[in-house]
């Protein structure tokens, strides 16, 4: 909700740590931009202090302490761009799949951006997104500067099950290259105790365990083709690889 980062990161909320806490766990981070902030006619300054402050903070701290935790993990990191359907957007922002749009998220969160570029396995892409569908709403701003929206056809959602496809692709990605299912045990690591199974058969149970991480390893392969072969002909136009 609209606010709830700031209120999180204030100074003595119980919230903050945890927060950040979520952020390094997180294979996946989905960040969300106001398309109507990000269109005013103030352009990039005022855009980034009200919707990109805070997450442009989190992220240039990260890269000034190098916490070694959170640059080792490949991560996908996705700007989704709200609101989309708003009539209040200028046409020349919009045309282009919202060229103009996604290039003025890319230098409103610009330190955010740069961050992901630079680490190593990671990936980051801009993905317009509304909740209504182009045309089925009505958008004002009123006296206060506040925005509105009402709902004047059934909504036609767009965007969103995109992003959250390419996340999944991604991670798949990730462990593929890595060689790992990170939801068990390496066998490896597998203690044995005395007197609990022979060699011969804890060798045996290696190889089972090892022969069922190798297919993990395939489905996720054949799983990330398929994401491939419906996602790589809308990148550049649904989705913007960074």
């Amino acid at each position: 909700p609209g606010g709830v980062l700031k209120t999180m990161l204030g100074e003595g909320s119980e919230e903050s740590s945890r927060l950040l806490h979520r952020i390094m766990d997180t294979d996946v981070l989905l960040l969300f931009a106001d398309a109507n902030i990000l269109s005013e006619e103030g352009g990039v300054e005022p855009a980034r202090q009200k919707i990109a402050l805070e997450i442009n903070t989190i992220f240039e701290i990260l890269s000034t302490e190098r916490d070694t935790a959170f640059v080792s993990k490949p991560r996908t990191v996705l700007l989704l761009l709200t609101k989309c359907d708003s009539g209040l957007i200028p046409q020349e922002l919009k045309d282009n799949h919202f060229h103009g749009l996604v290039n003025r998220a890319l230098q409103v969160f610009d330190p955010t951006v740069r961050f992901c570029i630079n680490q190593p396995g990671w990936k980051i892409a801009v993905v317009p997104t509304s909740t209504c569908g182009d045309g089925n709403s009505n958008s004002w701003r009123d006296e206060g500067g506040i925005y509105h929206s009402e709902m004047t056809a059934p909504p036609q959602p767009y965007g969103f099950d995109l992003a959250i496809l390419y996340g999944v692709m991604n991670e798949l990605e990730n462990r593929v290259r890595l060689g790992y299912d990170d939801s068990e045990e390496i066998p490896e690591q597998v203690e044995r105790k005395p007197g609990f199974v022979s060699g011969f058969q804890w060798r045996h149970i290696l190889q089972r365990l090892a022969g069922q991480e190798n297919e993990q390893i395939s489905l996720y392969r054949q799983y990330a083709g398929n994401l491939h072969s419906i996602l790589d002909p809308l990148c550049g136009s649904q989705i913007i690889e960074v």
